[in-house]
């Protein structure tokens, strides 16, 4: 047999229609003027194969079985940015940010986690971007702290171009009078004031949710610089006696109770109108292990909501309640719950 010979080259010359040959399990046909050198015939089986590959694809997207689409559920969420609940109002990413500069000037402060699930839906990773954001605008500024375990976090603040920031951009829904802070808490209470945040925020959701609107929010800071300049004023007047009396005034019409003789200030005040546009106050507190119990007795005693930072705490207020100073006929004002920092 002679070696020269190839079984690709047919005899025919002139065939009365155009030859064809399997490649690759598929039935390819050959073109007339086909080059018949051993590059051309690789070409062939490239295409041929290639081919094969697109038809055998498409055949397993028709036979696939479609994507079930799970039932949103808030015990269930992952965090995907996908996780929607299209019950939801949509919040575009410009007003979360706005929210979150208007946060931060009326807290002082917040941690990043509690951002995330306040204002970006739980979504760290979007949160993430936006403080980055505002970071890099020069509006916020970001540090790390310890919480009562000792475990670090970090915690975000407004700068003061950040707080002329929330300050112009206020909501209408807010009194004019709304304070804004800025720049950086002490490290040693940054643990406590994002403690506050998140307290602020969990009694201004259950207010929110008995169809109230928050219309002011005051921390402990504006309260008692606004009792200490009446009574000043008062006894630059009339001495330390008038003075007296004119705080315990100050203190009874800014909400904040008198016990004992002694004025006794919330961390935060939450001002509010009802359904019935009736005007609120709610008085919040923070209570950590270090806190006396008669401290703890006295504040629930003026009917505070109050908040532990930490199993010790926790454990305090629920003696004092069960010891009877429950709020004062409040109903169970005092219950406000366990902040896991």
């Amino acid at each position: 047999m002679d070696r020269g010979f190839d079984p690709r080259e047919g005899a025919q010359e002139a065939p009365s229609r155009r030859a064809s040959t399997v490649v690759h399990g598929r039935r390819v046909q050959l073109p007339e003027n086909l080059d018949r050198s051993p590059s051309a015939w690789r070409r062939l089986e490239d295409k041929a194969r290639l081919e094969a590959e697109v038809a055998e694809r498409e055949e397993r997207e028709k036979t696939r079985r479609p994507v079930r689409r799970r039932r949103v559920d808030d015990r269930t969420r992952t965090g995907h940015r996908r996780d929607v609940d299209p019950r939801r109002e949509r919040v575009s990413f410009a007003a979360r940010q706005a929210r979150t500069l208007e946060d931060l000037g009326i807290y002082r402060c917040a941690a990043v986690a509690d951002i995330a699930d306040e204002r970006f839906g739980g979504h760290p990773y979007a949160a993430r971007r936006g403080i980055d954001q505002l970071k890099r605008r020069g509006l916020v500024a970001e540090f790390s702290a310890r919480g009562p375990k000792g475990g670090a976090f970090k915690v975000v603040h407004l700068t003061h171009a950040g707080r002329q920031e929330a300050t112009t951009g206020r909501r209408d829904t807010l009194d004019p009078d709304q304070r804004y802070w800025g720049g950086r808490a002490k490290a040693r209470e940054a643990s406590h004031e994002a403690g506050v945040y998140r307290a602020g925020r969990k009694e201004c959701r259950r207010l929110e949710g008995e169809g109230a609107t928050v219309t002011r929010i005051r921390c402990d800071s504006e309260l008692k610089s606004a009792v200490a300049k009446a009574a000043e004023k008062a006894r630059t007047r009339s001495g330390r006696e008038a003075a007296e009396q004119v705080k315990r005034a100050a203190a009874a019409a800014l909400g904040v109770p008198v016990v004992d003789g002694k004025v006794t200030y919330p961390d935060l005040q939450i001002e509010y109108l009802d359904a019935e546009d009736r005007g609120g106050r709610v008085n919040v507190e923070v209570a950590t292990g270090h806190y006396r119990g008669k401290d703890i007795s006295a504040k629930l005693a003026a009917g505070f909501r109050m908040h532990a930072a930490d199993g010790r705490a926790k454990r305090k207020i629920d003696l004092a309640r069960l010891e009877g100073h429950g709020g004062g006929g409040g109903g169970g004002r005092g219950e406000g719950g366990m902040l896991e920092l």
